[in-house]
């Protein structure tokens, strides 16, 4: 049968692949997925529980502007369950519109599956919109 949504054996790619592409900071937006990566590379990724913000019903100050500097991170990698497998239903979604709102476009630069093929995590940056507004804060 195998490990249930909790657990997926796609985190062994994920991992893999994070640890070749030595990223500057990687925020890791939701639940599950932060303790298991950081066990596999032995802490030596400079990873960053991003989740914590987009949790909340709505932003605050504090929240937003939080966000906001971590979308603005021209060298960030983010770090997410594909929006049918997301732990914390919603932080897609929620990072995705203050990012468009914001100026900002997703560049997915992984997706990564497990054995059966099923897309589970993405890996992301952000970047500004091209012939779009001017990102802002």
């Amino acid at each position: 049968m195998g490990g249930g949504a909790v657990w997926t054996d796609a985190i062994y790619p994920l991992s893999d692949y994070l640890k070749k592409s030595k990223p500057h900071v990687v925020y890791i937006n939701d639940w599950g997925i932060f303790n298991v990566v950081r066990l596999l590379t032995e802490g030596q990724l400079p990873l960053q529980v991003g989740s914590d913000p987009l949790n909340k019903p709505s932003f605050d100050e504090s929240a937003r502007r939080i966000l906001l500097d971590r979308i603005s991170e021209s060298r960030a990698v983010f770090v997410t369950h594909t929006d049918q497998n997301e732990m914390f239903k919603g932080v897609n979604a929620k990072l995705q519109t203050l990012a468009t709102e914001a100026g900002y476009r997703r560049e997915i630069v992984a997706e990564i599956a497990d054995r059966n093929g099923r897309t589970i995590f993405e890996v992301f940056r952000l970047r500004p919109q091209r012939n779009g507004p001017t990102p802002h804060f």
